[in-house]
């Protein structure tokens, strides 16, 4: 099995594509919750597979061994692209850059989730937000360095120039939208590798 950013592959040729492709608002919705549950499942025994091979074992790549196969439909509520941190807009049930953090009044927000873009969308557009615990490539990553994203919630994802992902504190930003604080959201367990979780914390 080759893993990447954008889903997985498979041996197995499922005939369904990363979404549903009705237009109807809530067949969309209910057909989205059983093409997950699919391909996680054939994502599950994949894996098993790769075990019983011996494929998980020494000379296998992280990523190749851990790759984001937990993710569900989210709607951009900004343009995003694959590989950006993600994080639900406050009571607007879309999608913006950034980690959501718990206390954003203080800057060491004792909390925060973040998902990583598993494919691009526009504004409006339903896309992937892939959920840890995941290993991705992240070259210059050093082990027991920290990755971080800055707050969502601070700043409704208006910060965001670039990949929106830093190998190290990058400090507060100002903007119109207010301050907003960087966490940390995956470490490094071996070089050139970046280890997301669910939730992480600081003090």
């Amino acid at each position: 099995m080759t893993s990447s950013l954008g889903g997985y592959t498979s041996p197995v040729d499922l005939g369904l594509g990363q979404t549903p492709q009705t237009t109807d608002p809530l067949l969309f919705d209910e057909f989205t919750e059983v093409y997950n549950a699919i391909h996680i499942l054939n994502q599950y025994l994949d894996n098993l597979r790769l075990v019983a091979e011996g494929g998980s074992g020494a000379g296998t790549a992280p990523s190749d061994s851990m790759p984001f196969n937990r993710f569900y439909a989210g709607v951009a509520g900004v343009a995003i692209t694959v590989g950006q941190p993600v994080a639900p807009n406050v009571g607007a049930n879309n999608m913006i850059l950034g980690a959501l953090a718990n206390d954003v009044t203080i800057s060491t927000p004792n909390s925060n989730f973040c998902g990583i873009a598993l494919t691009s969308a526009s504004l409006g557009e339903t896309f992937r937000v892939g959920v840890g615990p995941a290993i991705i490539a992240f070259p210059g990553l050093l082990s027991g360095q920290l990755l971080w994203a800055y707050s969502s919630r601070a700043t409704n994802g208006n910060v965001f120039g670039d990949g929106g992902l830093y190998t190290g504190n990058p400090g507060p930003k100002t903007t119109g939208a207010g301050t907003a604080y960087p966490m940390p959201v995956a470490t490094c367990p071996v070089n050139g590798y970046a280890l997301f979780g669910q939730f992480l914390s600081r003090p």
